[in-house]
């Protein structure tokens, strides 16, 4: 039975004994009921004052909970912010790897000498290795700042 059922039927209980106590006409049946309603009002007292102090407590945890992640949150927010930044810097570097051009007297040179095809699978490489890089960094931090704004939200509600 949970604490407010018990509180209201001891309440009810000490409400009936208290109504039997007025009607009585003999004095035993009047202290019968007397007391009988002073011990199921007291019990309806002790269970409210507990419900007051689970609720307080919870209050109590609750507040500590938040006062330990919302650091953590903020440290991880910060976190995925500078794997974001570190991201979108080498996201810049690759772009200008990947921007190096070659001038026309370099092309023909390269193709004369047979380096060329070597040059291009190369610079393909790093294009392709640079790319998927940078979108995977960009991804991560991303999903990263949305859990933590996500669990943020639910702290706060």
């Amino acid at each position: 039975m949970t604490s407010a059922k018990i509180t209201a039927d001891s309440a009810s209980k000490a409400a009936v004994q208290a109504h039997a106590m007025v009607k009585a006409t003999d004095p035993t049946t009047m202290r019968s009921a007397a007391t009988s309603a002073k011990e199921n009002a007291d019990a309806a007292k002790a269970e409210l004052t507990k419900i007051l102090a689970d609720d307080s407590t919870f209050s109590i945890q609750l507040r500590a909970l938040q006062e330990t992640v919302d650091p953590l949150a903020g440290a991880f927010v910060r976190k995925a912010t500078e794997q974001r930044a570190s991201a979108v810097q080498d996201s810049e570097e690759a772009d200008k790897v990947l921007g190096d051009g070659l001038d026309l007297s370099e092309l023909i040179n390269k193709y004369e000498d047979g380096d060329l095809l070597d040059e291009l699978n190369a610079k393909k490489t790093v294009r392709t290795e640079a790319a998927t890089a940078k979108a995977a960094a960009v991804d991560a931090a991303d999903v990263a700042a949305a859990a933590v704004a996500d669990g943020r939200g639910v702290l706060v509600e």
